[in-house]
């Protein structure tokens, strides 16, 4: 016996596709402050905007991908040094280093 069962992708409207991507965006923590904009055209989203890295543009395109109903992801996002960006304050250290080395600690 052979299966010929077709299974066919649930469509849904553009609008709900599009809420639900913002949503899924603004959710995670690691892309809600993305500035993202987002359409979709016959199940067929599109990204445009500015992030700062590539790795945020690729996360931004799987969170997109993963919203049901979704067939694919246009990425038309500009990727964006930030050159006045705060710097991240590395953590407190105790201000000893030991030295393998020697043995010997340095204050």
């Amino acid at each position: 016996m052979i299966d010929q069962t077709t299974v066919t992708p649930v469509s849904r409207p553009d609008e709900d596709i599009r809420k639900d991507i913002l949503t899924a965006l603004l959710q995670d923590p690691a892309t809600e402050s993305y500035q993202v904009a987002v359409s979709v055209q016959d199940a067929v989203a599109t990204l445009t905007g500015t992030v700062g890295s590539y790795a945020e543009k690729q996360l931004a395109a799987m969170i997109a991908k993963g919203v049901k109903g979704i067939k694919a992801v246009n990425i038309d996002v500009t990727i964006t040094i930030w050159r006045n960006a705060p710097t991240r304050k590395s953590p407190p250290t105790s201000g000893i280093v030991f030295n393998g080395i020697s043995g010997s600690t340095v204050t």
